[in-house]
């Protein structure tokens, strides 16, 4: 066993150390670039002092290893993370650590010595570019095989395990490879005590280079028995309890010293979040509008130029606390749209039962050369800004739907209605038109009850990258 630890402990001081090094790196580089800005910005007119030799800012080096102190701080260096969680921790210690060092400034007397502007570009620029590098960092030593953490997975399997023990395998990010798979399902009690005797486990943890066990929905018995086993061998052990997918970010843990109590927290139903919310949208919203209008303009235009009608089209949709309002969407079909449609599912009943089962069609035959463009691209939802502006959606949210499809949302209708629908949401990170309506019932519901400014930010800039990719759009 000592010599499976000590493989352990060099993997993870290889790692430890090129995440430190690349850090390093990645604010030495920062600071350069900042130096180099100021400098283009004092030569623009921008800036009235001019930079003083590079050589006059070494004696301030060790006021980056704030930031590299607040990252350990935030368990960077330790622990694995989600990509989009991993950022936003980034992104808290590059404050922490930027804040550190004007206190420290202050404290010195010497923040007439040290340019503001570089100070707070090397936080802008760390809090981008980190967990970037970080990421290629992850895959340097996946493909080395140095990142992977070989998992004992002693589970008790229910509908959702196959897609979990999936979703583990494949996270090169995070990293947790399933070495060996324990199903206590079928097993006596004797018998798992000696599929866990110490002289089993100590050989399947060598055997298997087994970093750490992940225990499934054990029941109260099985998890008392195998943790007190695992314990001894084990500097952290991981445990999925038996909850639903939809309680993950609005659960807290506490304990009052003789008994754990998990709270939920519905957080889109807090006062406070909800002004956090809408001052965020229409913030984001009109910086947004101003951004976007040339790009208005020019696909107005174009409707325009390919077929004759009104460049936006008006389609009624049920919005929070079931009042139907409408859509602004840019126009994509041609003006007799409704009758053609009435026309194909009459003649076609396998296009009938595409239409009922999503309201889509794949192969529209209503939608114009222009519109096509638009909907593969999603552009055709920009006009939505004009209904965040109007107070009747959120940039992120529930999907908007039809009357028609209410009855496929079940008991989950008037909790959605609680909160405005979104021009983009989970659903289409997601996957758009491939989500079939159980998983967008699912992941609206996951919103509305972990809803954070952080998670429509990453929504935000995950529709981007979906929006460009053209997954799930017709």
């Amino acid at each position: 066993m000592l010599k499976h630890r000590a493989k352990i402990y060099l993997k993870s001081i290889i790692r430890k150390m090129l995440f430190f090094c690349s850090d390093i790196s990645l604010l030495l580089l920062s600071f350069l670039i900042a130096y180099q800005v100021r400098d283009i910005l004092y030569d623009a007119g921008l800036l009235i002092i001019p930079n003083p030799p590079v050589q006059y800012f070494y004696p301030y080096w060790y006021l980056l290893l704030f930031h590299i102190l607040f990252l350990f701080v935030f368990d960077l260096y330790r622990l694995r993370f989600p990509y989009w969680l991993e950022v936003k921790k980034t992104v808290k210690a590059i404050a922490a650590g930027t804040v550190s060092i004007f206190f420290m400034l202050a404290l010195l007397k010497i923040s007439q010595e040290v340019s503001r502007f570089i100070i707070l570009f090397i936080g802008l620029f760390a809090a981008l570019a980190i967990p970037v590098l970080r990421a290629l960092v992850k895959f340097l030593l996946f493909r080395l095989n140095l990142w992977q953490a070989d998992v004992l997975v002693i589970a008790n399997p229910d509908a959702d395990f196959d897609s979990f023990y999936e979703r583990l395998n494949e996270n090169w990010y995070v990293g947790y490879r399933p070495a060996l798979l324990i199903d206590v399902s079928s097993m006596e009690r004797t018998a798992l005590s000696e599929a866990l005797s110490h002289v089993q486990l100590e050989h399947m943890i060598r055997e298997n280079n087994i970093v750490l066990p992940i225990l499934y929905k054990l029941d109260k018995n099985e998890f008392y028995d195998i943790f007190i086993r695992m314990d001894i061998y084990f500097e952290d052990i991981k445990l999925i309890p038996d909850l639903h997918s939809l309680f993950v970010n609005n659960v807290r843990v506490e304990n009052d010293g003789s008994t754990i109590y998990i709270n939920f927290e519905n957080n889109l139903l807090r006062y406070n979040n909800r002004l956090l919310q809408y001052l965020f949208n229409k913030i984001a919203s009109i910086l947004i509008f101003l951004f976007l209008l040339p790009l208005f303009v020019l696909l107005g235009v174009l409707i325009k130029l390919d077929s004759r009608g009104p460049v936006l089209y008006r389609a009624r949709r049920i919005g929070a606390d079931k009042a139907d309002f409408d859509v602004f969407k840019f126009r994509t079909m041609f003006r007799d749209a409704d009758r053609k449609l009435h026309d194909i599912l009459e003649s076609d009943p396998a296009l009938r039962r595409e239409f009922e089962r999503s309201f889509k069609l794949r192969n529209d035959p209503r939608i114009t050369r222009v519109g096509r463009f638009l909907r593969k691209t999603s552009l055709d939802e920009l006009p939505q800004i004009f209904n965040v502006l109007r107070g009747e959606m959120n940039l992120v949210g529930p999907r908007p739907i039809v009357h028609e499809e209410i009855e496929k949302y079940g008991n989950a209708f008037d909790e959605l209605m609680k909160v405005k629908p979104g021009v983009t949401g989970l659903w289409q990170v997601s996957g758009r038109s491939d989500v079939d309506y159980e998983k967008r019932v699912q992941l609206d519901l996951f919103y509305i009850k972990n809803w954070s400014l952080w998670m429509d930010i990453t929504i935000l800039m995950r529709t981007v990258l979906v929006v460009l990719g053209g997954r799930g759009a017709y």
